[in-house]
């Protein structure tokens, strides 16, 4: 449970800032997880992720705020997020999908890998949440 929250998180968090590539994505997320924006870097995620069309505004609000929550109670368990590292970003050959990895380090000196896939929708890049 623990490392599928942090994975969502990431995907959160990639989505913040705008970012042209995942690497962009996937970090601005990380910056706001980091900070303690939880619930905007869900709803960064949420924005940047592949998800259904036509979904209804309040259960994405409910989503975004019972998520948030989760991911600060798990990142404060371990004393918060003292850094993250963008460890790779890699394309497929035709340049349609790619996957991000990261390590990420917290406060109370563990760390977790973390590795999200992207794929181009309509020219923009989205988080894959098919896994």
């Amino acid at each position: 449970l623990h490392v599928f929250l942090l994975s969502t998180l990431v995907l959160a968090l990639a989505a913040c800032g705008g970012g042209s590539s995942p690497a962009d994505i996937e970090m601005s997320m990380w910056k706001k997880i980091q900070s303690g924006d939880y619930e905007k870097a869900v709803e960064l995620w949420y924005d940047n992720s592949e998800h259904k069309e036509g979904a209804d505004p309040k259960e994405v609000k409910e989503f975004i705020k019972a998520f948030s929550e989760k991911i600060k109670v798990e990142s404060d368990k371990k004393g918060g997020i003292q850094s993250v590292k963008l460890d790779s970003e890699t394309f497929s050959e035709d340049g349609q999908t790619a996957t991000v990895s990261v390590t990420v380090t917290y406060k109370d000196g563990t760390t977790d890998s973390q590795k999200n896939d992207y794929k181009k929708i309509d020219g923009k890049w989205k988080m894959e949440n098919s896994k």
